[in-house]
């Protein structure tokens, strides 16, 4: 290829010329290295030249400044290519795995695609087109790749035979094979570790002699290896730990490849004796470092245009750094090198080419947080970020590279080296910040985000670092741009010359290239597109379908069948698979199938020929109930909630009695009870137990890893065994996490795709994981990590320990999410923490600490390290749970402690728990001495030393029911801050608490129910903000020191039914925003000062039967959001100071049924959305001002019998969501403005009895779901539009005698899956429209007693499960497909 001929241009300035250049670069097939990614890098810029072209069109002399741009990517593109020819020894060592140097071209072709289309679109210069994102010009995919590798190592193979065995070519081949080796091993998994290749030639120091650097162990010579030009690095180590470290972390360093990052030729270890020795690192060598270009060399002016380029170069090899889980940890000028630094070759194409380097030791390979160390290990006091120069911090290494590249961007825009200033941080960055005040302002701004000293962890990444320069780099071309624009319109002949010139030298550039024939390229290019044409096609079929969710999983569903028939033959089902293969997931969803059967057996019809008793799961009614018994938990807890089941009333204190008191439940009821996670013989014994109470009444389902443990209690006939998933399935569960979001077309990632499946073997939760974490993600080279380390994960996979394949995922997490993650795993699961927690509660505990905490908890959500229900309850599976815990133990020295074993806990007063982050003590089955923590069944007393855990924030003693009492001795030391103690029933007293911790801020009672009183002595400094005694029952009084509580924010007394008294005033408790005394029925009066809590949101009366009311109680109460009056049946007056709650956004009025008069009017509360008047049976009026509420998203006047309703009351009422005027017996007429409602989705008029007429159409609400007329006798008329409602779910027509049903007025009602036309006398026929209800799950016909003939046929209705005809006297005939109806 003759690249020479190119050598005396300048830079390109037109596209055509840029094209020209291109077409004459040839590929020379195979004898070239890299072949398949060369070709594919020169048709796709040629491919992106042609799309530029097409859109700027006959403005393209107003992109100067954007094409001198482009140009400098045309010369990397030639300079790639060219160094894929020439001498093989060069290539192999440089060119080696450089798939993400051609990446790169091509993610700046696409950013130089999208900037030029969107400045031509804001100035409509172009034809508006829709741009594709990221994948527009397409890499190389797997096989290609690896095609290139293959056919590298052949031509390694046919040199090495014509080279003589002592040449140093033969020595370069040798080791680059085996090294290569080394690594493929290492990231297919057959290796644990990569190993040195054991051939090492040794450089030569003989040549050159020049020292660079020597310090602290390591020494940096300029060296020759192999004839080629090198740095080598020695780096002494003094025992066998230390060499570990280093060879582990220089070989992670050695498989890096970046067109940025300076390239490693060889790692090799000596040994002298006793375990000395030195690593040796050699690499290639730069031509002058960055800091000597800024403050020392004045040949070269580097432009902001170049500036911005080297930092963009920069960042792009930290943002790879990072993915690749490297900290560079001593990012500064002096570790970036310019690389060929030829002033005239810069000055002419304008490219400066900067490599990162000294990446040093013990820097590489993190994971997010750090543990702190004694040791600094950050170098250059000017560069570190301020949080790494305290050795005892913790340190997130990410986010400090982050900082020191803000004070490298300093440097390079300012060209000054400033000193650092050791008083104070923020002094010395705000003057580096002030040294930029003429720069781009985003750039300082970005800037300034990354010098982010009181928070480092707001500090953007580096992929956000590369969006926001590319955006500087676009606001300084559009600026450019904008000055050409007016140069040009001022002087018209500058453009009309330049066009003479750029046209003369295009003739001259095509004549000198005429002699070039481009059929090979156009043969590449017609493959390129049939290559791009299958793969669109292989997406379209395999992946697009599966981005819509299934109605039903056939998979499932057979299993169910499967399941249903053994439970029919057995007394007992096993169910065995691997961990993680949907064991739990499966009976859960059948526990959830049978328990839909029994809430609808009351409907089902009897069965008059059915007079068996034998069990059967198409008869329910025979079944009482189904139980899910994990064995995880606490044996006696478990038990427990099995008798609550049963019956509320069943309580036993110990596991004899409980025992008990299930025989005889067992005799009386047929149950269905689910073991799950059985795990060893001795947890058989005890489910074999309960199972024999059970004979023969009751069903039972085990679930095992192993079959051995099952089978020695249940029949071969009895078995269901779990097999991975097979390669469609694993295909489509990895799609359909990967692309939820909808799919997006990227061929070579479905080549990915198909890779990673095969690598997770079938692994349903691994399949989850991994397509989790690669939703959204386009870089390739994230995607190749992933399936590098599956691949190794898979040597440690033995069909028990798949925690492997899971731990890259949680690797991948952030410093904060992998801080909750770990310490929901240990104090949240079921087996300490009892029970389901709520996401606001992990909320309270992290609000302090980490202000996104919402957002963390979101990530891990969309992660699927936590699964979040509709009731917003909080659940990890087993295996994360057991993976967290592993975790923990190894890598957090013992910070967290839990009661997973009982042994964990011997001699615990006599260990070192300085570092202890959180204690979990739940119920076990041990006894406990004070000062020695082995179990807490038997727990009455505990105590600790804070001296031994002063840096313990969280302790949690929840549930044990013998706990008496509690002390802290040396209270002062401890900076505790959240104290749980919820379900400790017999725990009277805990003023000893209240009155010494000061820094104590949550306090969790709930459940104390031996309480008696609180507040006797509070610390006068308290910091405590919430405080939850919900459920105390015998708490009576609150004393007066309560008062001294300044600090709360949120107090629960809900359902504390014995409260009578409180003492305290709250005129001090400013800072109070939520206050909840629901269920407080025997108190009487109001909490003295309430009406001056100007900051409450949220307060709730709810029940409090007794509380009197005054009259001006909320007349200050300006900040409220939330008021709950129900039940306050002594509240008669709602009185004028109510219009002041202009905050307001809930308030519940609900049976109050003594309340008359409305004095306040509402126009005020504006942010009103929900309003609930039902039950307040005697209240006349409307509120005033209730029409003007056009915030209002739901009210209910359900049973307001008295209640005037107006004709415009509903006219402004346009945020309507949910109304319901149930039992409004004075509503005789809904008038035209009801018609305004038309985001209304639930409509409640039963047992309206005196409505006959609605004026309103109906047309309009679209968005109407349910709809209930039921009751409402005297309505003759269907309302006006009601066909047209085709969003209907559901709707009640029951006992409208007089009503006249229109034959199409279902027709167009296909949503519907609820149906009740019960008592419809009018109704005669049903029509033909009736067949259109596909979705339909349950039809009342009941007492329809006109109805005689059915003209709908029911055939696909495959839904229904319910169809009741009881009282159709009239009726001849079945409905016509009824027989097909398998839903039944």
């Amino acid at each position: 290829m003759d690249m020479d001929i190119l050598k005396d241009m300048e830079i390109l300035t037109t596209i055509k010329a840029m094209e020209l250049e291109l077409n004459n670069i040839e590929v020379m097939g195979d004898e070239q290295f890299n072949a398949n990614q060369c070709k594919n890098l020169l048709e796709n810029f040629k491919k992106g030249l042609q799309e530029i072209e097409a859109i700027v069109g006959a403005h393209v002399h107003k992109l100067q400044p954007i094409l001198e741009d482009l140009s400098r990517i045309i010369v990397k593109v030639k300079k790639v290519i060219k160094n894929c020819l020439g001498d093989w020894r060069k290539v192999i060592l440089m060119q080696r795995s450089s798939q993400e140097t051609f990446r790169e071209l091509l993610l700046e072709l696409q950013w130089f695609y999208n900037i030029i289309y969107e400045i031509f679109d804001e100035r409509r210069l172009c034809q508006k087109m829709e741009v594709e994102g990221c994948n527009k010009f397409e890499p190389c995919g797997l096989k290609d790749v690896a095609k290139d590798e293959r056919l590298l190592f052949q031509k390694l193979n046919n040199i090495v035979e014509n080279v003589s065995n002592n040449s140093n070519a033969f020595k370069l081949i040798n080791y680059i094979v085996e090294w290569q080796s080394c690594i493929h091993k290492f990231e297919c998994g057959a290796e644990e570790f990569m190993a040195f290749p054991t051939n090492f030639p040794e450089p030569d120091y003989k040549e050159y002699s020049q020292k660079l650097q020597e310090s602290m162990g390591m020494v940096v010579y300029v060296t020759t290896w192999l004839d080629f030009e090198s740095i080598t690095k020695i780096i002494s180590f003094g025992s066998i730990e230390a060499k570990n470290i280093l060879e582990k972390e220089a070989h992670i360093l050695s498989r890096l490849n970046h067109p940025n990052i300076i390239k490693v030729f060889y790692c090799a270890s000596k040994i002298h004796s006793n375990h000395r020795g030195e690593i040796i690192i050699g690499m290639e060598k730069g031509d002058m470092s960055l800091s000597k270009l800024l403050y020392e060399n004045h040949h070269l002016q580097m432009s902001f245009l170049h500036k911005v380029d080297v930092m963009i170069q920069i960042a792009n090899a930290m943002f790879y750094l990072h993915d690749m889980k490297v900290a560079h940890r001593d990012l500064k000028p002096q570790n970036v090198v310019i690389m060929n630094l030829e002033m005239e070759e810069i000055k002419k194409t304008g490219y400066i080419h900067v490599k990162l380097i000294d990446f040093g030791i013990s820097k590489v390979e993190v994971n997010g947080d750090e543990k702190p160390t004694n040791q600094r290990i950050y170098e250059t006091t000017r560069y570190m970020a301020p949080e790494a120069r305290y050795p005892l911090n913790q340190l997130n290494p990410f986010k400090a590279d982050v900082f020191s590249f803000g004070i490298l961007c300093c440097d390079i825009l300012t060209s000054i080296e400033n000193e650092w200033d050791y008083k104070d941080s923020s002094i010395y960055v705000k003057k580096r910040l002030e040294s930029l005040y003429k720069f781009n302002h985003r750039l300082q701004l970005l800037i300034k985000e990354c010098l982010d000293i009181k928070n480092p962890s707001k500090r953007p990444s580096f992929l956000e670092i590369v969006k926001s320069l590319m955006e500087v780099k676009k606001q300084f071309f559009e600026d450019e741009l904008t000055k050409n624009e007016k140069m040009i319109s001022n002087n018209i002949s500058f453009t009309k010359n330049l066009k003479r010139k750029l046209q003369d030298w295009t003739i001259n550039f095509c004549k000198k290239f005429a002699k070039y024939k481009h059929t090979n390229n156009n043969e590449m290019n017609n493959k390129y597109k049939n290559i791009s044409k299958d793969s669109s096609n292989i997406y379209d079929s395999n992946i697009s379908k599966y981005f819509h969710k299934m109605k039903k999983d056939s998979n499932l569903e057979s299993k169910f069948v499967e399941l249903e028939k053994l439970l029919l033959k057995n007394h007992m089902v096993g169910i065995v698979g691997m961990a993680g293969i949907g064991k739990s997931t499966l009976v859960k969803a059948f526990k959830e199938y049978i328990d839909k059967k029994l809430s609808n057996k009351s409907m089902f019809l009897p069965n008059k020929n059915n007079n068996t008793k034998e069990f059967s799961f198409e008869n329910t009614t025979l079944l009482h109930g189904t139980i899910l018994w994990n064995l995880k938990n606490d044996y006696l807890m478990e038990l427990s909630k099995t008798l609550q089941f049963l019956d509320n009333k069943c309580k036993a204190m110990n596991l004899e009695e409980g025992k008990q008191i299930l025989i005889k439940k067992l005799q009386e009821k047929r149950l269905l009870i689910i073991f799950d996670d059985v795990l060893k013989h001795e947890d058989m014994k005890k489910v074999v137990d309960i199972a024999m109470l059970g004979i023969p009444r009751s069903k039972f389902i085990v679930i095992s890893r192993e079959w051995n443990i099952l089978k020695k209690f249940i029949s071969e006939s009895g078995k269901i065994e779990l097999s991975p998933l097979d390669e469609s399935t694993s295909m489509k569960i990895l799609l359909e996490n990967i692309f939820k979001d909808g799919p997006f077309y990227m061929p070579h990632l479905y080549e990915f795709s198909t890779e990673i499946s095969k690598a997770c073997d079938g692994h349903s939760l691994s399949l989850e994981f991994v397509g989790s974490s690669l939703k959204g993600q386009t870089r390739l080279r994230v995607w190749e990590q992933t399936l590098h380390r599956l691949k190794r994960a898979n040597i440690y996979v033995d069909g028990e320990d798949l925690l492997a394949r899971l731990k890259p995922s949680f690797d991948d997490l952030g410093e904060e999410e992998k801080i909750i993650f770990l310490d929901l795993t240990c104090f949240f699961c079921k087996d300490t923490w009892l029970e389901d927690i709520h996401e606001g509660e992990i909320f309270q505990f992290y609000e302090d600490k980490f202000k996104n905490c919402k957002k963390i908890i979101t990530t891990l959500k969309d992660k699927l390290f936590i699964k979040v229900d509709i009731f917003g309850m909080v659940t990890i599976h087993d295996l994360l749970r057991d993976m967290g815990r592993k975790i923990s133990r190894k890598n957090c020295n013992e910070i967290r402690k839990w009661n997973e074993s009982c042994t964990l806990f011997v001699d615990f007063e006599s260990k070192d728990n300085s570092n202890i982050r959180g204690i979990c003590f739940t119920s076990c089955q041990s006894h406990l001495k004070p000062y020695e923590i082995i179990g807490l069944t038997s727990l009455t007393s505990f105590s600790f030393d804070a001296t031994s855990m002063k840096f313990l924030k969280t302790l949690s003693l929840n549930y044990c029911f013998q706990l008496i009492s509690l002390n802290i001795c040396k209270e002062k030391y401890t900076i505790l801050n959240t104290l749980n103690l919820r379900g400790c029933s017999k725990l009277k007293d805990v003023t000893n608490i209240l009155s010494t911790i000061k820094t104590l801020t949550y306090l969790d009672l709930q459940n104390c129910e031996d309480m008696e009183k609180i507040g006797d002595k509070v610390h006068l400094a308290s910091s405590l903000i919430l405080i939850d005694l919900t459920n105390c029952l015998n708490l009576y009084k609150v004393n007066k020191q309560f008062a001294n509580l300044v600090s709360l924010k949120k107090l629960l007394l809900k359902d504390c039914s014995n409260l009578k008294k409180i003492h305290a005033t709250f005129d001090g408790m400013t800072n109070l925003k939520i206050l909840w005394f629901e269920g407080c029925e025997m108190l009487e009066d109001m909490p003295i000062g309430l009406k001056h809590l100007s900051s409450l949101q949220e307060l709730s009366l709810r029940s409090c039967k007794k509380m009197e009311i005054k009259g001006d109680t909320f007349n200050a109460l300006t900040s409220l959001t939330y008021l709950d009056l129900c039940g306050c049946i002594k509240v008669e007056t709602i009185h004028h100071g109510f219009a002041n709650l202009v905050s307001l956004e809930k308030l519940f009025l609900q049976d109050c049924n003594n309340l008359k008069k409305i004095h306040a009017t509402f126009d005020g509360m504006t942010n009103l959305k929900i309003l609930w008047f039902e039950g307040c049976e005697i209240l006349e009026d409307m509120p005033k001002g209730l029409k003007h509420l056009s915030s209002l998203q739901e009210l209910s006047l359900r049973s307001c019998k008295k209640m005037e309703i107006e004709d415009d009351t509903f006219n402004t009422l346009t945020s309507l969501n949910c109304l319901d005027l149930s039992g409004c017996i004075k509503v005789e007429t809904i008038h035209y403005g009801f018609a305004n409602l038309v985001f209304l989705e639930r409509l409640f008029l039963k047992d309206c009895t005196n409505l006959k007429k609605i004026h309103a159409t109906f047309d309009g609400m679209t968005n109407l779901k349910i709809l209930w007329f039921e009751g409402c006798e005297m309505l003759e008329d269907m309302p006006i539009g009601l066909k047209h409602l085709s969003s209907l779910q559901k709707l009640s027509l029951r006992s409208c005698k007089k009503m006249e049903i229109e034959d199409d007025t279902f027709n167009a009602l296909t949503s519907l899956i609820y149906l009740d036309l019960s008592g419809c006398i009018k109704v005669e026929t049903i029509h033909y429209g009736f067949t259109n209800f596909v979705c339909l799950e349950r039809l009342f016909l009941k007492d329809c007693t006109n109805l005689k003939k059915i003209h709908a046929t029911f055939d696909a209705m495959t839904n229904l499960n319910l169809l009741t005809f009881e009282g159709c006297e009239k009726l001849e005939d079945m409905p016509l497909g009824f027989k097909h109806l398998s839903s039944f």
